[in-house]
């Protein structure tokens, strides 16, 4: 039996939590896994094309519970220098020494690749359902949390 069927072999459905769990609120070494550009669909019917930002991966590092565990951001407002989605990317570059030398898309691709930590602290907010407008409810009807990332207290790792 090859380690791949042996690691599958302990899989066992049965005693995985269908609830999502954020982690708790606190100061977390995290590392860039990947920054990528991306665009929104726009809306038509209101006149509005397609607009650009940035999806964010990162993972908590030494952390005796949550290492490996991924959270998301996107910087939806990266067009506008005095925006908040921009200024955090620019601390977020400042932090981790990762700057910026050519485009901003080129930046992007740098920093996913070095893969730098930081610290920031990360917040639990309610976890917001987009079309409804309503908190999401976990299978046992408890609200889902979502983390968020607070870039504007990010430090060196």
């Amino acid at each position: 039996m090859s380690n791949f069927e042996q690691d599958v072999n302990y899989i066992n459905l049965q005693e995985v939590d269908p609830n999502y769990t954020a982690i708790p609120e606190d100061t977390y070494q995290l590392k860039v896994l990947t920054l990528k550009l991306a665009k929104t669909a726009g809306n038509p019917t209101k006149g509005t094309g397609p607009k650009p930002y940035v999806k964010g991966t990162f993972s908590v590092e030494n952390h005796d519970k949550f290492s490996g565990r991924r959270l998301f951001a996107n910087f939806w407002n990266i067009t506008e220098p005095g925006s908040r989605d921009a200024k955090d990317l620019k601390k977020l570059s400042m932090v981790t020494g990762v700057s910026q030398e050519g485009s901003f898309e080129g930046w992007l691709e740098h920093i996913s690749q070095v893969g730098p930590s930081f610290k920031a602290p990360v917040k639990q907010v309610d976890a917001i359902d987009f079309t409804t407008k309503e908190v999401k409810q976990n299978t046992d009807g408890s609200p889902q949390k979502d983390n968020v990332i607070d870039f504007r207290n990010v430090q060196i790792a």
